[in-house]
């Protein structure tokens, strides 16, 4: 600390301090110093966020779809009229050809996809970006009693690939660009920052961002009757210090699609369904958990310690 007074002496620290000046010289008290803050608490993923983060005030009623939650936002740039537009999906179960609607067909790899739309009504603030933490993939195989980790190093959170989506079609406005779209945050983190872009480089508000993990090719592996968990962090950051982040209004998900084999595209139906559609909850300037984790709510709470839940 540094202080001067009007005859011009200057306290340094908190230790009395002599000054000499013209017509004698003069001893000033030690000067308090406040200690720094304390850092900011780590944000905390309890099972319950897990299991918000597919069921919640029920959706869906009919068997299909037993208690899967409404978005905390409607996504804009989505389809109103698709059955996630509102809500949260299921989807086929992990290398398990009895789940009912998806013909009967085995999936037996996976990827690592996140996603960010603006919410429908409108975003607020726009000048802002998605900062997105490092993801991790962690397998419960059948009769395991603990979770192993299969993914999630500093490597595979470089390696971003994907586009923006929008309309009635979801078809793509533009890919994403490694130079422009994504950077390292200078704040003690490795994590990349996702900005919400239009082809012309202004912000949106009526497309989907969505990404994939390139780092998880070749496919990541299913091994009959494992488990899948997803786990990662988002927050909003802006390149504006008087941006409002209170007032942005982004929502975000974090999953995966499925796969037949470790290096087809698409599934032998013509597609790769995702895992899920979880519930895309609301981006704030906190870090706010976002997961995904295979199986009904009964079942996640009965697994062993997920372990990225405190």
């Amino acid at each position: 600390m540094v202080a001067l007074d009007s005859a011009g002496a200057v306290f340094l620290g908190s230790k009395p301090v002599r000054a000499v000046y013209r017509g004698g010289s003069k001893v000033w008290p030690a000067i308090p110093v406040a200690p720094p803050p304390p850092p900011p608490a780590e944000p905390t993923c309890t099972l319950d966020d897990v299991v918000h983060d597919m069921y919640g005030a029920p959706l869906r009623h009919d068997t299909k779809f037993p208690g899967w939650g409404a978005h905390e936002a409607a996504l804009a740039g989505v389809n109103v009229g698709w059955d996630w537009y509102a809500g949260a999906r299921p989807g086929p179960r992990p290398n398990d050809s009895t789940n009912p609607g998806f013909e009967g067909i085995t999936y037996t790899h996976h990827n690592v996809w996140g996603q960010v739309a603006p919410a429908a009504g409108g975003t607020g603030e726009r000048r802002v970006r998605v900062q997105v933490d490092l993801p991790e993939v962690y397998h419960l195989d059948a009769g395991a009693t603990a979770w192993r980790r299969v993914r999630g190093t500093r490597e595979d959170v470089k390696n971003f690939e994907g586009g923006y989506w929008s309309g009635a079609n979801y078809s793509k406005v533009r890919a994403m660009s490694a130079s422009t779209d994504f950077r390292t945050e200078a704040d003690g983190h490795s994590w990349d920052a996702l900005p919400l872009t239009t082809a012309t480089g202004g912000p949106s508000t009526s497309s989907v961002g969505h990404w994939f993990y390139s780092g998880c090719y070749p496919r990541i592996p299913i091994p009959v009757g494992t488990q899948v968990a997803i786990h990662t962090r988002m927050r909003l950051v802006s390149d504006h210090p008087d941006a409002d982040l209170g007032a942005a209004r982004f929502v975000g998900a974090f999953c995966g699609d499925l796969y037949t084999s470790a290096t087809t595209t698409v599934g032998s139906n013509g597609r790769n369904p995702p895992m899920a559609q979880p519930r895309h909850k609301l981006l704030t300037a906190q870090w706010r958990p976002f997961s995904y984790v295979s199986g009904t709510e009964a079942e996640i709470r009965s697994y062993p310690a997920l372990p990225f839940v405190d």
